[in-house]
């Protein structure tokens, strides 16, 4: 059964629906999130995701880790990944998986987005362009880059290399 409350909209008489709704998403979502404002990557808080410090970004085609950054820490409940770091740093955001064995945290996955100088028209409005890189363990030796923005010439391209994007990587990550 409804009532009007003063605005003459319908409200269920007993209101619990609502509550219960946003309870059950509390516990189904994505867990607790811890939050950093530009720390060190290598700081003690850390200390459990020292493995993404053991990876060798440049010969997977990753551009180094920033020196700093603000970090976000999300625990999963039972993805495809156990926890989940966002970093957020000048001109890039990355987000970096791991999955626990034997009770440690192995990194399994990295995506970065890297902010170019440039905006482009999209149907969504205008937008920064962009370079993701993603690489993930369970396909090794394969770096997936994409681009979008108004660079003709890398938009022409089925396939990006990391030849066709490093040198743009590079200057957008030295721009103030």
């Amino acid at each position: 059964m409804a009532s009007e409350n003063r605005s003459g909209s319908k409200m269920m008489k007993h209101g619990v629906f609502v509550p219960l709704f946003c309870i059950g998403i509390t516990i189904a979502g994505c867990g607790k999130v811890e939050k950093y404002q530009g720390i060190s990557l290598s700081d003690s808080r850390l200390a459990e995701f020292r493995d993404l410090l053991l990876v060798d970004r440049p010969s997977l085609g990753i551009p180094a880790l920033p020196s700093s950054a603000n970090i976000s820490v999300e625990r999963s409940n039972g993805t495809s990944y156990d926890v989940m770091l966002h970093i957020y740093s000048r001109h890039e955001q990355r987000t970096i998986a791991f999955r626990q064995k034997n009770g440690i945290l192995k990194w399994i996955h990295e995506q970065v987005t890297v902010e170019g100088p440039r905006t482009h028209d999209t149907v969504d409005g205008t937008l920064q362009e962009q370079i993701v890189l993603t690489y993930e363990t369970k396909s090794p030796d394969r770096i997936v880059i994409s681009y979008s923005g108004p660079d003709t010439t890398l938009n022409a391209k089925t396939e990006l290399q990391q030849d066709d994007v490093q040198p743009l990587i590079d200057d957008w990550l030295k721009r103030p």
